[in-house]
């Protein structure tokens, strides 16, 4: 089918993670209701953080690679490379969120048979989850972990269309919706799994600090719980 790629099923498993460079007034800007835009830049530091120490123990099928919205030499992305030697770096590319994550799909399946793409603000997906979604891609095109919000946390296929990350009104609670419709107009089999929450606002901040997701001591928790 045109505008489509499928891969190797026994082959390993890419993990893409995005994130962006933690500028003050650019990132987590829902947060400063209760939090300066330095502190709520360090919130998304801590959570890129958390996730890639975190996703650093998986099995050595998988493969990870950070896709960050600058070149690999901007200090922030070269700590996290030196503090993980063995994670791989690109660029996004892209005039919105979907063309960056259809550019990174399609970038992946060329080079691994399956591409799960995540974000690092959603502390409550654990390896387990990854462990299963890799799995489930064996008999299925797509895999989606809706979020609360009405988005989702995380994508994984073993194939790719173009389709997946068009129409969608990204940012908003209709992401996840439109998102399936799309799916289904070109006819795949797709499995959304249970609902996750991710951190935008303040009580999703507060939850992640209650069941200890995260922590730091930068951040004053008094202001979110």
């Amino acid at each position: 089918m045109a505008g489509t790629i499928d891969g190797n099923v026994h082959q390993p498993v890419l993990l893409q993670i995005f994130t962006k460079r933690p500028l003050p007034g650019r990132v987590k800007t829902r947060l400063q209701t209760v939090l300066t835009p330095k502190q709520a830049a360090e919130v998304h530091a801590t959570l890129t953080r958390v996730c890639l120490d975190k996703f650093s123990g998986l099995p050595a099928r998988f493969r990870v690679e950070l896709w960050g919205d600058a070149p690999a030499t901007t200090p922030f992305f070269a700590e996290l490379l030196q503090a993980h030697p063995r994670l791989g770096f690109r660029l996004q590319k892209g005039k919105d969120l979907g063309q960056r994550m259809a550019f990174a799909m399609r970038s992946g399946l060329l080079r691994s048979p399956r591409v799960l793409l995540i974000g690092t603000d959603c502390p409550a997906l654990q390896v387990d989850h990854l462990l299963s979604i890799a799995k489930g891609m064996q008999n299925r095109r797509l895999e989606l972990i809706a979020a609360e919000d009405g988005g989702y946390v995380l994508i994984g296929g073993k194939s790719y269309h173009h389709r997946v990350f068009r129409g969608v009104d990204w940012g908003t609670a209709c992401v996840l919706q439109q998102t399936v419709q799309q799916v289904r107009r070109i006819n795949w089999q797709v499995c959304i799994h249970d609902v996750l929450w991710d951190i935008d606002e303040p009580q999703d901040l507060a939850r992640a600090y209650k069941t200890k997701l995260i922590c730091d001591e930068r951040i004053d928790a008094q202001l979110i719980l």
